[in-house]
Protein backbone atom coordinates (compact mmCIF):
# COMPACT_ATOMS: atom_id res chain seq x y z
CA UNK A 1 0.00 0.00 0.00
CA UNK A 2 1.04 3.59 -0.50
CA UNK A 3 -0.34 7.08 -0.99
CA UNK A 4 -3.14 7.83 -3.42
CA UNK A 5 -3.33 10.81 -5.71
CA UNK A 6 -5.77 10.82 -8.59
CA UNK A 7 -3.54 12.95 -10.77
CA UNK A 8 -0.24 11.23 -10.03
CA UNK A 9 -1.01 7.82 -8.59
CA UNK A 10 -1.06 6.16 -12.00
CA UNK A 11 2.54 7.12 -12.70
CA UNK A 12 4.73 4.12 -13.41
CA UNK A 13 7.42 3.10 -10.97
CA UNK A 14 10.91 4.02 -11.96
CA UNK A 15 13.68 1.50 -12.47
CA UNK A 16 15.49 0.49 -9.30
CA UNK A 17 18.88 1.99 -8.68
CA UNK A 18 21.33 2.07 -5.83
CA UNK A 19 20.22 4.50 -3.15
CA UNK A 20 22.26 6.62 -0.78
CA UNK A 21 20.75 7.50 2.58
CA UNK A 22 20.93 11.07 3.81
CA UNK A 23 22.36 12.50 7.00
CA UNK A 24 21.52 10.96 10.37
CA UNK A 25 20.84 13.13 13.42
CA UNK A 26 21.36 11.82 16.95
CA UNK A 27 19.74 13.21 20.11
CA UNK A 28 21.67 11.96 23.12
CA UNK A 29 19.83 10.99 26.32
CA UNK A 30 19.85 13.62 29.05
CA UNK A 31 19.88 10.95 31.78
CA UNK A 32 21.03 7.35 32.02
CA UNK A 33 20.85 5.68 28.61
CA UNK A 34 18.25 2.89 28.79
CA UNK A 35 16.70 2.78 25.32
CA UNK A 36 17.31 3.83 21.71
CA UNK A 37 14.56 4.66 19.22
CA UNK A 38 15.04 5.24 15.50
CA UNK A 39 12.45 7.84 14.44
CA UNK A 40 11.52 8.07 10.75
CA UNK A 41 10.26 11.17 8.95
CA UNK A 42 7.56 11.35 6.29
CA UNK A 43 7.74 11.82 2.52
CA UNK A 44 9.89 14.78 1.49
CA UNK A 45 11.10 15.51 5.03
CA UNK A 46 14.44 14.85 6.74
CA UNK A 47 15.79 13.68 10.08
CA UNK A 48 16.70 17.17 11.28
CA UNK A 49 13.14 18.48 11.69
CA UNK A 50 12.11 15.57 13.94
CA UNK A 51 15.32 15.57 15.97
CA UNK A 52 14.55 19.12 17.15
CA UNK A 53 11.09 18.09 18.36
CA UNK A 54 12.26 14.85 19.97
CA UNK A 55 14.99 16.65 21.89
CA UNK A 56 12.30 18.61 23.75
CA UNK A 57 10.34 15.55 24.93
CA UNK A 58 10.47 14.60 28.64
CA UNK A 59 12.14 11.23 27.96
CA UNK A 60 15.62 11.68 29.45
CA UNK A 61 16.70 8.03 29.19
CA UNK A 62 16.01 7.61 25.47
CA UNK A 63 18.53 8.16 22.70
CA UNK A 64 16.89 9.19 19.43
CA UNK A 65 18.36 8.38 16.03
CA UNK A 66 16.77 10.34 13.17
CA UNK A 67 18.02 9.19 9.76
CA UNK A 68 17.19 10.82 6.45
CA UNK A 69 15.70 8.75 3.64
CA UNK A 70 17.34 8.50 0.21
CA UNK A 71 16.36 10.96 -2.48
CA UNK A 72 14.62 8.94 -5.17
CA UNK A 73 11.99 9.36 -7.90
CA UNK A 74 8.52 8.89 -6.40
CA UNK A 75 5.50 7.70 -8.38
CA UNK A 76 3.01 9.87 -6.48
CA UNK A 77 4.97 12.93 -7.62
CA UNK A 78 5.08 11.79 -11.24
CA UNK A 79 8.66 10.60 -10.86
CA UNK A 80 9.89 13.81 -9.23
CA UNK A 81 12.75 12.98 -6.81
CA UNK A 82 12.43 13.64 -3.08
CA UNK A 83 13.36 11.93 0.18
CA UNK A 84 11.37 8.70 0.52
CA UNK A 85 11.91 5.41 2.37
CA UNK A 86 10.43 3.52 -0.60
CA UNK A 87 8.51 4.27 -3.77
CA UNK A 88 4.81 5.07 -3.36
CA UNK A 89 1.94 4.99 -5.83
CA UNK A 90 -1.74 4.46 -5.12
CA UNK A 91 -3.12 3.63 -1.68
CA UNK A 92 -4.82 0.47 -2.84
CA UNK A 93 -4.66 -3.20 -1.94
CA UNK A 94 -4.21 -3.89 -5.64
CA UNK A 95 -1.12 -1.69 -5.88
CA UNK A 96 2.14 -3.65 -5.45
CA UNK A 97 4.41 -2.71 -2.57
CA UNK A 98 7.99 -1.63 -3.22
CA UNK A 99 9.56 -4.43 -1.18
CA UNK A 100 13.03 -3.74 -2.53
CA UNK A 101 12.88 -0.19 -1.21
CA UNK A 102 11.26 -1.33 2.05
CA UNK A 103 13.93 -3.97 2.62
CA UNK A 104 16.69 -1.48 1.90
CA UNK A 105 15.31 1.04 4.41
CA UNK A 106 14.52 -1.60 7.05
CA UNK A 107 18.08 -2.92 6.76
CA UNK A 108 19.50 0.60 7.12
CA UNK A 109 17.44 1.13 10.29
CA UNK A 110 18.47 -2.25 11.69
CA UNK A 111 22.11 -1.40 11.00
CA UNK A 112 21.76 1.82 13.01
CA UNK A 113 20.31 -0.13 15.95
CA UNK A 114 22.77 -3.02 15.71
CA UNK A 115 25.63 -0.88 17.05
CA UNK A 116 23.81 -0.04 20.31
CA UNK A 117 25.01 -1.66 23.58
CA UNK A 118 23.48 -5.08 24.29
CA UNK A 119 21.68 -3.91 27.45
CA UNK A 120 19.85 -1.10 25.62
CA UNK A 121 16.22 -1.67 24.60
CA UNK A 122 15.43 -0.87 20.98
CA UNK A 123 12.42 0.64 19.23
CA UNK A 124 11.32 2.22 15.95
CA UNK A 125 8.75 4.95 15.38
CA UNK A 126 7.72 7.28 12.63
CA UNK A 127 5.21 9.57 10.98
CA UNK A 128 3.32 8.90 7.73
CA UNK A 129 5.69 7.05 5.38
CA UNK A 130 8.07 6.76 8.33
CA UNK A 131 5.31 5.02 10.30
CA UNK A 132 4.81 2.59 7.43
CA UNK A 133 8.51 1.80 7.38
CA UNK A 134 8.46 1.26 11.15
CA UNK A 135 5.51 -1.15 10.79
CA UNK A 136 7.26 -3.01 8.00
CA UNK A 137 10.30 -3.37 10.28
CA UNK A 138 7.95 -4.79 12.94
CA UNK A 139 6.75 -7.46 10.53
CA UNK A 140 10.36 -8.29 9.59
CA UNK A 141 11.19 -8.66 13.29
CA UNK A 142 8.22 -10.97 13.88
CA UNK A 143 8.86 -13.03 10.76
CA UNK A 144 12.58 -13.19 11.51
CA UNK A 145 13.56 -12.14 8.01
CA UNK A 146 13.21 -9.40 5.44
CA UNK A 147 10.98 -9.73 2.41
CA UNK A 148 14.02 -10.86 0.41
CA UNK A 149 14.65 -13.75 2.81
CA UNK A 150 17.71 -12.40 4.60
CA UNK A 151 17.57 -12.77 8.42
CA UNK A 152 16.38 -9.87 10.57
CA UNK A 153 18.50 -9.94 13.73
CA UNK A 154 17.53 -6.84 15.74
CA UNK A 155 15.43 -7.46 18.88
CA UNK A 156 12.70 -4.79 18.84
CA UNK A 157 10.83 -3.83 22.00
CA UNK A 158 8.44 -1.07 20.84
CA UNK A 159 6.88 0.33 17.65
CA UNK A 160 5.04 3.65 17.23
CA UNK A 161 3.26 4.55 13.98
CA UNK A 162 1.59 7.96 13.55
CA UNK A 163 -0.67 8.53 10.52
CA UNK A 164 0.74 5.66 8.50
CA UNK A 165 -0.28 2.40 6.86
CA UNK A 166 0.95 -1.21 6.76
CA UNK A 167 2.92 -2.37 3.69
CA UNK A 168 2.69 -6.06 2.84
CA UNK A 169 -0.60 -6.54 4.68
CA UNK A 170 -1.96 -9.16 2.26
CA UNK A 171 0.73 -11.77 2.92
CA UNK A 172 1.47 -10.97 6.56
CA UNK A 173 -0.92 -13.42 8.23
CA UNK A 174 0.44 -16.45 6.35
CA UNK A 175 4.02 -15.49 7.22
CA UNK A 176 3.31 -15.22 10.96
CA UNK A 177 1.00 -18.23 11.31
CA UNK A 178 3.51 -20.43 9.53
CA UNK A 179 6.06 -20.17 12.37
CA UNK A 180 5.69 -20.67 16.12
CA UNK A 181 8.62 -18.31 16.79
CA UNK A 182 7.12 -15.66 14.51
CA UNK A 183 3.77 -15.90 16.29
CA UNK A 184 5.49 -15.56 19.67
CA UNK A 185 7.46 -12.48 18.59
CA UNK A 186 4.38 -10.88 17.04
CA UNK A 187 2.28 -11.41 20.17
CA UNK A 188 4.88 -9.85 22.46
CA UNK A 189 5.79 -6.70 20.50
CA UNK A 190 4.06 -3.50 21.77
CA UNK A 191 2.71 -1.41 18.88
CA UNK A 192 0.89 1.93 19.04
CA UNK A 193 -0.96 3.19 15.97
CA UNK A 194 -2.61 6.61 15.95
CA UNK A 195 -4.45 8.49 13.23
CA UNK A 196 -6.35 11.72 12.74
CA UNK A 197 -9.97 11.23 11.71
CA UNK A 198 -9.73 14.14 9.24
CA UNK A 199 -6.52 12.95 7.56
CA UNK A 200 -6.91 13.51 3.81
CA UNK A 201 -3.37 12.48 2.87
CA UNK A 202 -3.41 8.99 4.41
CA UNK A 203 -7.12 8.54 5.22
CA UNK A 204 -8.08 7.23 8.65
CA UNK A 205 -9.60 4.07 7.16
CA UNK A 206 -6.15 2.88 6.10
CA UNK A 207 -4.92 3.19 9.67
CA UNK A 208 -7.88 1.07 10.76
CA UNK A 209 -7.17 -1.52 8.06
CA UNK A 210 -3.56 -1.70 9.21
CA UNK A 211 -4.66 -2.27 12.80
CA UNK A 212 -7.00 -5.10 11.80
CA UNK A 213 -4.38 -6.71 9.54
CA UNK A 214 -1.82 -6.71 12.35
CA UNK A 215 -4.38 -8.05 14.82
CA UNK A 216 -5.40 -10.90 12.49
CA UNK A 217 -1.73 -11.77 11.97
CA UNK A 218 -1.25 -12.29 15.71
CA UNK A 219 0.06 -8.94 16.98
CA UNK A 220 -1.74 -8.94 20.33
CA UNK A 221 0.03 -6.11 22.19
CA UNK A 222 -1.54 -3.60 19.85
CA UNK A 223 -3.48 -0.35 20.31
CA UNK A 224 -5.10 2.08 17.88
CA UNK A 225 -5.87 5.69 18.83
CA UNK A 226 -8.19 7.96 16.83
CA UNK A 227 -8.02 11.76 17.11
CA UNK A 228 -11.13 13.67 16.04
CA UNK A 229 -10.66 16.88 14.09
CA UNK A 230 -7.00 16.11 13.34
CA UNK A 231 -5.57 15.92 9.82
CA UNK A 232 -2.21 14.67 8.59
CA UNK A 233 -0.11 16.05 11.43
CA UNK A 234 0.70 15.38 15.08
CA UNK A 235 -0.67 17.10 18.19
CA UNK A 236 0.71 17.20 21.76
CA UNK A 237 -1.84 14.65 23.03
CA UNK A 238 -0.76 12.20 20.35
CA UNK A 239 2.91 12.60 21.28
CA UNK A 240 2.00 12.13 24.96
CA UNK A 241 0.36 8.81 24.09
CA UNK A 242 3.48 7.78 22.19
CA UNK A 243 5.62 8.79 25.16
CA UNK A 244 3.54 6.62 27.48
CA UNK A 245 3.96 3.60 25.21
CA UNK A 246 7.71 4.15 25.01
CA UNK A 247 7.99 4.52 28.79
CA UNK A 248 6.08 1.30 29.43
CA UNK A 249 7.58 -0.82 26.67
CA UNK A 250 11.14 0.38 27.16
CA UNK A 251 10.92 0.70 30.96
CA UNK A 252 12.45 4.18 31.08
CA UNK A 253 12.02 6.63 33.91
CA UNK A 254 10.23 9.94 33.11
CA UNK A 255 11.23 13.32 34.51
CA UNK A 256 9.45 14.49 37.64
CA UNK A 257 6.92 17.34 37.42
CA UNK A 258 9.45 19.59 39.13
CA UNK A 259 12.01 18.81 36.42
CA UNK A 260 9.44 19.40 33.69
CA UNK A 261 8.56 22.91 34.82
CA UNK A 262 11.74 24.15 36.46
CA UNK A 263 14.59 21.88 35.48
CA UNK A 264 15.95 19.67 32.76
CA UNK A 265 13.11 19.75 30.26
CA UNK A 266 12.95 23.56 30.33
CA UNK A 267 16.66 24.08 29.73
CA UNK A 268 17.33 25.52 26.29
CA UNK A 269 19.19 23.04 24.12
CA UNK A 270 21.17 23.73 20.99
CA UNK A 271 22.80 21.32 18.56
CA UNK A 272 26.57 21.16 18.86
CA UNK A 273 27.86 19.68 15.61
CA UNK A 274 30.99 17.63 16.17
CA UNK A 275 33.44 16.33 13.63
CA UNK A 276 33.20 12.59 13.08
CA UNK A 277 35.45 9.96 11.60
CA UNK A 278 35.07 9.37 7.88
CA UNK A 279 32.81 6.38 8.59
CA UNK A 280 30.48 8.60 10.62
CA UNK A 281 30.62 11.73 8.48
CA UNK A 282 26.87 11.62 7.78
CA UNK A 283 25.88 11.65 11.46
CA UNK A 284 25.20 14.81 13.48
CA UNK A 285 25.14 14.70 17.26
CA UNK A 286 22.69 16.92 19.15
CA UNK A 287 24.73 17.41 22.32
CA UNK A 288 22.86 18.98 25.22
CA UNK A 289 24.48 22.37 25.70
CA UNK A 290 23.36 25.47 27.55
CA UNK A 291 22.98 28.58 25.41
CA UNK A 292 26.06 30.78 25.37
CA UNK A 293 24.06 33.83 26.41
CA UNK A 294 26.85 36.17 27.50
CA UNK A 295 24.86 39.30 26.57
CA UNK A 296 21.85 38.26 28.62
CA UNK A 297 18.96 38.79 26.19
CA UNK A 298 17.97 35.13 26.48
CA UNK A 299 18.03 33.31 23.15
CA UNK A 300 15.33 30.61 23.14
CA UNK A 301 15.64 29.32 19.59
CA UNK A 302 14.36 29.69 16.04
CA UNK A 303 10.67 30.56 16.08
CA UNK A 304 10.02 30.53 12.33
CA UNK A 305 11.54 31.30 8.95
CA UNK A 306 9.78 33.59 6.50
CA UNK A 307 9.35 32.95 2.77
CA UNK A 308 7.82 35.36 0.29
CA UNK A 309 5.58 33.91 -2.42
CA UNK A 310 3.94 35.30 -5.54
CA UNK A 311 0.77 33.20 -5.24
CA UNK A 312 -0.38 31.95 -1.83
CA UNK A 313 -2.71 29.25 -3.20
CA UNK A 314 0.05 27.78 -5.35
CA UNK A 315 2.45 27.71 -2.39
CA UNK A 316 -0.17 26.15 -0.10
CA UNK A 317 -0.79 23.43 -2.71
CA UNK A 318 2.91 22.59 -2.59
CA UNK A 319 3.31 22.61 1.20
CA UNK A 320 -0.10 21.14 2.11
CA UNK A 321 -1.18 18.89 -0.73
CA UNK A 322 2.19 17.61 -1.94
CA UNK A 323 4.38 17.69 1.17
CA UNK A 324 1.50 17.10 3.61
CA UNK A 325 2.49 19.87 6.03
CA UNK A 326 -0.34 21.30 8.19
CA UNK A 327 -1.37 24.94 8.54
CA UNK A 328 -1.19 26.43 12.02
CA UNK A 329 -4.86 27.39 12.36
CA UNK A 330 -4.18 29.16 15.67
CA UNK A 331 -2.52 32.09 13.89
CA UNK A 332 -5.13 34.34 12.16
CA UNK A 333 -4.08 36.63 9.30
CA UNK A 334 -7.10 38.87 8.90
CA UNK A 335 -5.41 41.62 10.94
CA UNK A 336 -2.23 41.66 8.84
CA UNK A 337 -1.75 44.04 5.88
CA UNK A 338 -0.81 41.13 3.60
CA UNK A 339 -1.98 37.61 2.77
CA UNK A 340 -0.09 34.70 4.26
CA UNK A 341 -0.15 31.44 6.19
CA UNK A 342 1.82 29.63 8.88
CA UNK A 343 2.98 26.10 8.06
CA UNK A 344 4.14 23.62 10.71
CA UNK A 345 7.48 21.94 9.93
CA UNK A 346 8.21 19.72 12.91
CA UNK A 347 8.44 21.96 15.96
CA UNK A 348 9.06 25.19 13.99
CA UNK A 349 7.10 27.07 11.33
CA UNK A 350 7.42 28.56 7.87
CA UNK A 351 5.63 31.90 7.48
CA UNK A 352 4.45 32.38 3.91
CA UNK A 353 3.84 36.02 2.94
CA UNK A 354 2.29 36.86 -0.42
CA UNK A 355 3.86 39.74 -2.36
CA UNK A 356 3.69 42.71 -2.38
CA UNK A 357 4.78 42.84 1.23
CA UNK A 358 6.45 45.95 2.68
CA UNK A 359 9.87 45.46 4.18
CA UNK A 360 9.51 46.59 7.83
CA UNK A 361 12.97 48.15 7.71
CA UNK A 362 12.55 50.29 4.61
CA UNK A 363 8.89 50.30 3.60
CA UNK A 364 9.89 48.99 0.17
CA UNK A 365 8.56 45.74 -1.29
CA UNK A 366 11.55 43.40 -1.06
CA UNK A 367 11.17 39.66 -1.67
CA UNK A 368 13.79 38.69 0.92
CA UNK A 369 13.68 35.74 3.29
CA UNK A 370 14.11 36.13 7.02
CA UNK A 371 14.58 34.12 10.21
CA UNK A 372 12.65 34.88 13.41
CA UNK A 373 14.51 34.22 16.68
CA UNK A 374 12.62 34.02 19.96
CA UNK A 375 14.38 35.76 22.88
CA UNK A 376 13.48 36.54 26.48
CA UNK A 377 14.61 40.18 26.84
CA UNK A 378 13.95 42.42 23.85
CA UNK A 379 14.95 45.58 25.74
CA UNK A 380 18.40 44.13 26.42
CA UNK A 381 18.87 43.38 22.72
CA UNK A 382 17.79 46.95 21.90
CA UNK A 383 20.51 48.30 24.20
CA UNK A 384 23.10 46.06 22.53
CA UNK A 385 22.13 47.20 19.02
CA UNK A 386 22.11 50.86 20.08
CA UNK A 387 25.57 50.54 21.58
CA UNK A 388 26.89 48.88 18.41
CA UNK A 389 25.26 51.49 16.15
CA UNK A 390 23.27 48.85 14.24
CA UNK A 391 20.02 50.18 12.70
CA UNK A 392 16.77 48.39 13.46
CA UNK A 393 13.00 48.82 13.44
CA UNK A 394 11.01 48.28 16.63
CA UNK A 395 7.47 47.00 16.13
CA UNK A 396 4.85 47.79 18.84
CA UNK A 397 2.08 45.40 19.87
CA UNK A 398 3.69 42.01 20.24
CA UNK A 399 7.22 43.38 20.72
CA UNK A 400 9.74 42.56 18.03
CA UNK A 401 12.87 44.02 16.47
CA UNK A 402 13.87 43.83 12.79
CA UNK A 403 17.49 44.24 11.75
CA UNK A 404 19.96 42.88 9.18
CA UNK A 405 23.20 40.96 9.34
CA UNK A 406 26.32 42.14 7.40
CA UNK A 407 25.05 40.33 4.28
CA UNK A 408 21.66 42.12 4.42
CA UNK A 409 19.77 39.02 5.54
CA UNK A 410 16.79 40.08 7.64
CA UNK A 411 16.63 38.97 11.28
CA UNK A 412 13.44 39.28 13.31
CA UNK A 413 13.70 39.03 17.12
CA UNK A 414 10.43 38.33 18.92
CA UNK A 415 9.71 38.47 22.63
CA UNK A 416 9.17 34.89 23.86
CA UNK A 417 5.83 34.40 25.56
Amino acid sequence: MSYSNSSMGSGSRTARRNVEFGRTYVVKPKGKHQATIVWLHGLGDNGSSWSQLLESLPLPNIKWICPTAPTRPVAILGGFPCTAWFDVGELSEDCPDDFEGLDSSAAHIANLLSTEPTDIKLGIGGFSMGASTALYSATCFAHGKYGNGYPYTVNLRAIVGLSGWLPGARSLRNKIEGSHDAARRAASLPILLSHGLCDEVVPHKHGEKSYHALNLAGFRNLSFKTYEGIGHYTVPKEMDEANDVNLRALATKPLSKTDLFFGKARNVQFSAIKAKTSAEADVLDNDSAEVNDKDGFGVVGIHHVGFFCENLERSLHFYQDILGLPINEARPHDKLPFRGAWIWVGAEMIHLSELPNPDPLTGRPEPDRHACIAIRDLSRLKDILDKAGIPYTLRPGQPRIFTRDPDANMLEFAQAE
